[in-house]
């Protein structure tokens, strides 16, 4: 039998930045090498559940190049517009060049890169560049027009959200583990970075290091379970609905958290206007600190002075998250003045939280999904509000799966935000006001949390 093999430590910290920085100038070699311009080759897209197509996908890197009079023949020409390098294109688990993305959108592609931001030292006035991780999205120009993608309209909402360009790194995955909350509400919304060429748009933003909260989420339990089984078999304790408890309430601490600050987010944006209109678990991404942040405003929009959007137009928002007023909308574009685009991200929201609160483990596979799992699950926790003991026999419903009551405020949150009628909803402002004294802001690390609250658990 052959012995398994050994598998290699993890980079350090400069092991890691040492092996990129040989990357980059490999593909600055093969970028001179190409005049400075783009090489492109054609990808076909596969997306489940949409219709294929071929597209021109990014070699490397990308480039800007001026435009310039073709006429132009002298060397000097020539050299005062020569593309410049703007990212390339890396795995981010290899930390080295790669051409694979890391996942297929509607009307594309997204990839890691590295991100090179131009900007002056304000007390040198010299020029310096920065390195930023970025998710670098390309989106096929006919697929765009075909899927009736703007993004001029994207563009125009995420300018009122944060200027264009990275002035400002995000925390390094490696630095801790420990949660730390964002200073200020904007940065619960990435940087960007637009560009277009003859053959794609190019949308570049933060990159979140922990990845989507479906991903997060799903990771996060498994450390939970791993770090109670620790301490579970060096007490010697035998029960295992202690350790179930501990798991479900090291993850409902995080969840308030987390949602705390996706409130926050929306209360900023609604401040500035903006409805997102396709909030949900895959639209939120966390960062090495485990804040949330907002991404994908392809179905967002400004609201108008009646507090309307969706105008003329069907909102692209995912069937479990989306409020019944939309449903509407979408029956009866040329007669509907739009929707109410602020109490349509507050059902959203109440989606979120349910999702977020009864999400749980299934014995070492993937979490279960309490929403799409539960066909039945608004109208059970319509029971639950209604009798918190209630009891439901086909065996789906997160709530009675739960091992942890709810307070009733949260139920009373839950009221607030899934009501039928648009108008009644409660708003961000106010839902961030009224989750203060449930919300708790974790500290510490991983461990140090699992510890403290597996030996509440045994105390009560």
């Amino acid at each position: 039998m052959e012995e398994d093999t050994p598998m290699d430590p993890p980079l350090t910290k400069e092991e890691r930045n040492n092996q990129i920085e040989v990357g980059v100038k490999d593909v600055y070699k093969i970028f001179v090498g190409n005049q400075r311009r783009n090489v492109y080759e054609p990808f076909h897209h596969t997306l489940q559940a949409r219709k294929e197509f071929t597209m021109l996908q990014l070699r490397h890197y990308f480039s800007t190049h001026p435009a310039r009079d073709e006429e132009a023949k002298s060397e000097d020409e020539v050299g005062a517009h020569e593309g410049t390098l703007v990212a390339v294109l890396f795995d981010p688990l290899e930390h080295v060049p790669s051409k694979k993305p890391l996942a297929e959108c509607r009307v594309g592609l997204v990839d890691f890169a590295y991100f090179f931001g131009h900007s002056v030292n304000k007390n040198t006035g010299e020029p310096k560049v920065a390195v930023h991780p970025v998710a670098f999205k390309t989106m096929d120009r006919a697929q765009l027009q075909a899927q009736h993608e703007d993004t001029e309209r994207e563009r125009a909402v995420m300018r009122r959200l944060r200027a264009e360009g990275f002035r400002k790194k995000r925390a390094d995955p490696l630095s801790s583990d420990a949660p730390r909350r964002f200073t200020h509400a904007y940065e619960h919304f990435p940087q960007w970075c637009f560009y277009e060429d003859a053959q794609n748009q190019y949308m570049v933003t933060d990159f979140a290091a922990n990845g989507s909260l479906v991903q997060y989420t799903s990771k996060r339990l498994r450390d939970y379970s791993v770090e109670t089984t620790h301490l579970t078999a060096e007490s010697g304790l035998l029960d295992t609905v202690v350790g179930h408890r501990v798991i479900k309430n090291l993850w409902r601490e995080e969840a308030l958290s987390i949602f705390s600050g996706i409130v926050r987010a929306v209360s900023f944006m609604h401040s500035r206007g903006v409805c997102h209109l396709d909030l949900s678990p895959e639209n939120v991404v966390i960062d090495a600190l485990s804040n949330p942040i907002l991404v994908d405003f392809g179905s967002s929009e400004v609201e108008d002075s009646s507090g309307l959007v969706g105008r003329g137009r069907p909102i692209l928002c995912k069937l479990h998250f989306r409020p019944p007023e939309m449903n509407a909308h979408r029956r009866n574009l040329a007669q509907s003045p739009g929707v109410n685009g602020r109490a349509a991200d507050m059902y959203s929201l109440g989606v979120i939280l349910y999702w977020l609160l009864f999400i749980h483990p299934n014995q070492g596979q993937k979490a279960v999904d309490p929403v799409r799992c539960d066909t039945n699950w608004l109208t059970n926790l319509v029971s639950h509000v209604q009798t918190p003991a209630a009891s439901h026999d086909q065996g789906d419903c997160g709530i009675c799966k739960s091992s942890v009551p709810l307070p009733a405020d949260v139920y009373k949150l839950f009221q607030g935000l899934l009501i039928r009628d648009p108008d009644e909803r409660i708003s961000a402002a106010s839902l961030f006001e009224e989750i203060g004294p449930l919300h708790v802001q974790i500290q510490g690390k991983l461990s140090e949390r699992s510890l403290a609250v597996f030996e509440r658990s045994q105390n009560n």
